[in-house]
């Protein structure tokens, strides 16, 4: 793990848990296994690197409304380590349906950050020559959308089913964009 990806995350720790002291009953964090694929190009010709083991981290904050539809902010960090990976920061608006019998409860999100993936050193060979292209790093502002499915376990946990969703944007010159699918655990700070 990087040095930058260690204060992203120290970052986000203290967000989450500044909001639950604030926030109290509404605050809930989260953490994710999951498959996520990095892509990087020029102009709108992407190229999707392999997927890589990764995980998702972060946490939502809903705000206190009387309704089955709850919204709020999430704050997460998408992380895919190794030469196939990069990493995401973003935050969202979140919109959930909460139905009281049901233990169902799906949701969306639509935000943005900043996604950061590396392409390490190759070869082009045209004919009889060839090129060393050194390794790039692309970094830049992405717009997210994001899909998922909680279930409910107890007042305290529910289980991240799905969380499904894509992170991209970029110049004219230099793009990075990436996906994820995920399945983990949401702990809520308070009974809800």
């Amino acid at each position: 793990m990087t040095l930058r990806s260690i204060v992203k995350l120290s970052v986000l720790s203290a967000i989450l848990i500044t909001t639950a002291t604030s926030a109290q009953a509404q605050a809930s964090v989260y953490l994710s296994p999951a498959l996520t694929a990095f892509a990087t190009g020029t102009g709108s010709n992407l190229t999707f690197k392999n997927d890589t083991a990764g995980f998702i981290a972060g946490g939502f904050y809903n705000f206190p409304i009387q309704s089955r539809v709850t919204v709020g902010l999430d704050v997460r960090t998408v992380l895919g380590p190794g030469t196939m990976g990069g990493d995401f920061t973003g935050a969202a608006l979140r919109v959930a349906f909460v139905p009281h019998r049901v233990i169902l409860r799906p949701y969306f999100q639509i935000g943005g950050g900043v996604v950061t993936t590396t392409v390490k050193n190759y070869v082009v060979v045209n004919g009889s020559s060839f090129t060393i292209v050194p390794s790039q790093r692309f970094t830049n502002g992405a717009a997210e959308l994001d899909f998922g499915l909680d279930i409910r376990l107890t007042e305290h946990f529910d289980l991240r089913a799905i969380d499904y969703g894509a992170a991209a944007g970029g110049s004219s010159t230099n793009n990075a964009g990436m996906g994820f699918l995920g399945a983990g655990v949401v702990y809520h700070l308070r009974p809800r």
